[in-house]
């Protein structure tokens, strides 16, 4: 399982976190009363995908709207498939052979139905015109129920009232504090921000607490939360040169592990044989998430410290070619992916067999509620073995209370890697680093 799951983080890396400037919470019904509606009869055709990655949950997928459909051609063009999937090199080149290889079909008008736009920068062709607006098929499509899904994710992803990609699933990062030092946390709170958390860890007077434990509170992961307040690159900003990111540095350099390597998890266990900790960070997975305990608070979501709930996008992201042939077809296809499951959980007796034989991405949150609350209740109550409806609602209130999408470039990383080696080994000071930071990004925004 290990394995499945980081060959997926690799197809979608998540780097840096912004706003992504959502122009209206109504988005969906301002973008049903001024577009017309597309056909909504039943199509169908040849339908074309163009993926990264052809395994997995999407062959499942793939096959199970081919069984449903019979009489649709469907072609596949992937960099990796099951003939590859295992060969070192060929993972090594896959992300940037198909950012270049996507960006140019895209604009060159393509015959690609279809494309997987995890890694794209989408926002700098959100007004373009190359991908459709989905709300009008939404709206117009009988079969389709705008109430099971957490709309507040379509919003974070919509620019201009328009929504041009679909994702899967999402997570979002986390925090438990050691109760010993949670200090004036109210018992309703259900999210934090680092600004807080430095406060409470000032507070305690052993200095032989660490701040994380096993250094799960990860620059990366905070930096996740923290990007929104300074980026927004719908509207080809960013604003890093402030005193407020001055402040987010420091902190940073003081408390954070910049490796980026850790892989945090969720952990009630205080006396364990390591030093006393302030905090576990790590990222929502059902299949980490502990029991609540006394030695800790429950899991509370990482907030920026302008109080914006981030969540990351995770699995596969699609949109719909304004090239396209069979827009009503794709369109199809987008809506059988995120719509109600009925997942074989009886066919498999444990919980590894879920993700080679359901969904490799099940322990994170389906955009659909009714899966998510199946998904929650089965795994939990398979892993806590009691009623879980308590936690299910707990996680439902948390999803819909997201606002903020992270940023999904992998080409900033690349960018930014030398400047944060340069920081961190304290060859600038937190000005020079926002400064230089700042040129960086706005440069690549401006392109």
């Amino acid at each position: 399982m290990k394995i499945i799951r980081l060959l997926a983080f690799i197809c979608v890396i998540a780097i840096l976190i912004t706003s992504c400037g959502n122009s209206s919470q109504s988005a969906r019904n301002s973008s049903s009363n001024n577009q017309s509606h597309p056909d909504s009869s039943s199509a169908s055709g040849k339908l074309i995908l163009s993926l990264p990655v052809y395994y997995g949950a999407i062959v499942t997928d793939i096959e199970s709207f081919k069984a449903k459909n019979p009489d649709i051609e469907l072609e596949i063009r992937a960099l990796i498939d099951e003939s590859n999937y295992k060969d070192p090199e060929v993972w090594n080149s896959v992300l940037s052979n198909y950012l270049s290889q996507m960006s140019v079909e895209i604009m060159s008008g393509s015959d690609v139905d279809i494309f997987e736009t995890s890694n794209l920068s989408y926002y700098k062709y959100a007004s373009s015109g190359v991908f459709e607006d989905l709300y009008p098929y939404m709206n117009s499509d009988q079969s389709f129920n705008m109430d099971d899904y957490y709309t507040n994710i379509f919003e974070a992803l919509s620019y201009d009232d328009k929504l041009c990609v679909m994702p899967g699933h999402i997570m979002y990062d986390l925090v438990r504090i050691n109760s010993n030092y949670s200090g004036q946390i109210v018992p309703e709170a259900k999210g934090i921000d680092y600004k807080e958390l430095a406060a409470l860890y000032n507070q305690i007077s052993d200095p032989k607490v660490d701040f994380s434990r096993l250094n799960s509170a990860s620059y990366n992961l905070f930096a996740r939360s923290e990007f929104v307040d300074y980026i927004d690159p719908f509207n080809r900003k960013a604003s890093f040169n402030s005193n407020d990111f001055y402040d987010f540095l420091g902190f940073s350099k003081k408390y954070l592990n910049w490796n980026p390597d850790v892989s945090p998890f969720d952990c009630n266990i205080i006396n364990d044989g390591n030093s006393p900790w302030f905090i576990n960070a790590y990222s929502f997975d059902l299949y980490t998430l502990l029991e609540n305990s006394d030695d800790v608070t429950r899991p509370l979501l990482l907030k920026s410290s302008q109080g914006k709930n981030v969540f990351s996008i995770r699995g596969g992201v699609y949109s719909i070619s304004s090239f396209s042939k069979n827009k009503q077809l794709a369109w199809d296809f987008i809506k059988f992916l995120i719509s109600e499951k009925d997942y074989p959980f009886d066919k498999y007796t444990s919980l590894n067999d879920y993700v080679y034989n359901i969904d490799q991405y099940i322990g994170y949150v389906p955009i659909n509620k009714n899966n998510f609350k199946t998904v929650a209740g089965q795994i939990l109550g398979e892993r806590y073995n009691r009623d879980v409806s308590k936690e299910v609602d707990y996680w439902d209130t948390i999803n819909k209370s997201l606002n903020q999408v992270s940023f999904v470039d992998a080409t900033v990383e690349m960018l930014l890697a030398d400047l944060k080696r340069e920081f961190i080994a304290g060859r600038l000071t937190e000005e020079e680093y926002a400064l230089k930071l700042q040129e960086k990004i706005q440069m690549y925004l401006n392109e």
